[in-house]
This record gives structure tokens, C-alpha cells and sequence, in this order.
């Protein structure tokens, strides 16, 4: 409801969620489609609880600190229009992004850009959740212009899911609303690689990607 009043008196409002709190890919398991004015929309898992374990049972199932979509209640309730971008922290620790890019996911892997590219149609096309306290089956979607993607910085973000060329890994970047990383204070800096002989070869993650979205707005976020 804060969100609500702040966008209607003017504010930027922003939502970032963790990826496993905003997940079009928990689909809730023997649901069936629901059809919404001749549209189906998958269900997909909801919790308010923050301790468990990842959507797929045989990655990391001893790590009990995921969600299940309690961010995207916030967007059935009141709308997406309420949000002004919305960044998905694909870098959670577990994520899922990273199970559905490496051999942890077997025949169903896929490259960064495959994924990126699936994750954001899904978004758009949209899901239910139902919410078992009150009963309400809710519809919760993300179009691309208010989409962000959240990545981890460097490949010393052991454990994470990481973008290396973002030219080669992104989707088509027009239509999203952009890109954000964690974090700024360490872009250029040298800290994702050994040798810091060679400045050039730093990686600069705000400049990569502002060549991909063409705009870009650097913001400092202090936690």
C-alpha cells in the first residue's frame, strides 16, 4: 500500500526481488492451466516463508533460504502499473538462473541468452499464484519495458549466477527497462580478476552494459 500512495503522489517506485521471491518458473507441480479469458495461465508455487529450499529438489536442498513468489503477490494485488521497474536479483545465491545454465540442470541447460530470452517471455505472457490464506488466485506479469535484470559483479561472486560477455549472453536489449549489478562502488576496480597489472582489462560492468540498453543511469545504493 506504500507503494500504492508513493506512485500515485508522483514517486519512482521500484521493486527488487530476490529471483526465487519472483519466480515464473516454480510451477506448482500436477496444476493444471487456468484459463483466463481464453488465455491459460500457469500456476506457480506461492509461500510467504523465506527458509526454503530451492524450487528444484536436487540443487542445493541442504540452502533454506529461498522464497516463493511473495514479491509478485505484491504485483497481483496491486497491479504492475504500480511498480516502475521491477530488477530480478538473478545473482541470489542458488538461483535458479544459475541451476538452468549449468550441467546441474542436464538435458534441459541452457545458455545465459537462451534463458534470459524464455525468462522474459514468460514474464510477459504471465502466471497465477493462489494464496492460501485468503483463497485469491492472483495474475502476475512483467512486461519488458518495466523489466530489469539484476547481476552479481565479477567472477569472484563464487557460487552466483555471472554474465561474462553481456553482448554475446543478453537478449535483444530493446523494449527492457534496463540492467542493474552489485555493485557500483567495485565497477573498474580490478577486484574480479587476479592480475591487476593491466587496467584496460577490468571489468567495467556499467559501461558494457550501457552500450547494450544505450541509456544508462549509474545510482549509488548504500544498504
Amino acid at each position: 500500500e506504500m507503494s500504492v500512495l508513493a506512485k500515485a503522489h508522483g514517486y519512482v517506485v521500484g521493486c527488487a526481488p530476490a529471483q526465487s521471491y519472483f519466480d515464473c518458473r516454480c510451477l506448482q507441480m500436477g496444476s493444471q492451466t487456468r484459463a483466463g479469458e481464453g488465455v491459460p495461465f500457469p500456476e506457480c508455487e506461492f509461500s510467504y516463508s523465506l527458509t526454503l529450499a530451492p524450487y528444484e529438489t536436487s540443487w542445493h536442498p541442504e540452502f533454506l533460504h529461498q522464497g516463493r513468489n511473495c514479491y509478485a503477490y505484491l504485483v497481483g494485488k496491486f497491479g504492475y502499473e504500480t511498480f516502475d521497474w521491477i530488477s530480478i536479483q538473478l545473482y541470489e545465491t542458488n538461483s535458479h538462473a544459475e541451476w538452468a545454465t549449468t550441467s546441474a540442470a542436464g538435458a534441459k541447460q541452457q545458455t545465459v541468452k537462451e534463458y534470459l530470452d524464455d525468462l522474459a517471455a514468460d514474464f510477459e505472457k504471465g502466471y497465477c499464484i493462489r494464496v492460501p490464506d485468503s483463497g485469491e488466485v492472483l495474475e502476475v506479469r512483467i512486461p519488458r519495458d518495466r523489466l530489469v535484470w539484476g547481476f552479481s559483479f565479477g567472477r569472484h561472486a563464487a557460487g552466483k549466477f555471472l554474465v561474462q560477455n553481456f553482448a554475446a549472453s543478453l537478449p535483444d536489449a530493446d523494449g527492457f527497462r534496463g540492467a542493474v549489478f552489485w555493485n557500483v562502488e567495485i565497477d573498474g576496480t580490478g577486484l574480479e580478476t587476479d592480475d591487476k597489472s593491466d587496467p584496460d582489462k577490468f571489468l567495467h560492468m556499467a559501461r558494457e552494459l550501457a552500450k547494450l540498453f544505450g541509456r544508462i543511469r549509474i545510482e549509488r545504493s548504500m544498504a
